[in-house]
């Protein structure tokens, strides 16, 4: 991992421990699975670099301005992989709020199981030197 994206990913990680919400899936070996989730997305941390702060525009242009709930990451490990981790999280912090919910897929495989969970598609984000990205919102 570059030196800049360490450094942002370090900053989003303290910022989500102090404001937001992480769900953790854990199992006899340990964490298997964690999703992240915000309010609107509003506050996210002041950028670190350079690349960081044009990474968080380019986001910025295509995310909900009405209050919504933000899935910010979700991840699971490979070795717990299609054991319906992913959708036990999604399931769980969904059943729980009255807002939209917005997040950006990285991948077409996840953005199929985010569709399964009444998540739309929205027009891609094809980031400079990065990749694409599938951004979904799914109605309150």
């Amino acid at each position: 991992m570059t030196e800049h994206l360490r450094l942002g990913a370090e900053a989003q990680l303290v910022h989500t421990l102090a404001n937001d919400e992480i769900l953790i899936a854990e199992g006899t070996d340990g964490i298997q699975a964690i999703s992240t989730w915000s309010l609107t997305n509003d506050a996210d941390p002041s950028p670190t670099t350079p690349q960081i702060a044009a990474l968080q525009a380019a986001l910025a242009k295509h995310r909900p301005t009405t209050p919504h709930l933000y899935l910010a990451a979700m991840a699971v490990l490979p070795q717990h992989r299609n054991q319906g981790l992913g959708t036990a999280l999604l399931r769980h912090r969904l059943a729980t709020t009255s807002l939209p919910t917005y997040l950006e897929a990285s991948t077409p495989q996840a953005a199929a199981l985010y569709a399964r969970h009444d998540f739309h598609p929205l027009p891609q984000i094809a980031l400079p030197q990065g990749p694409t990205l599938h951004p979904m919102l799914r109605p309150a």
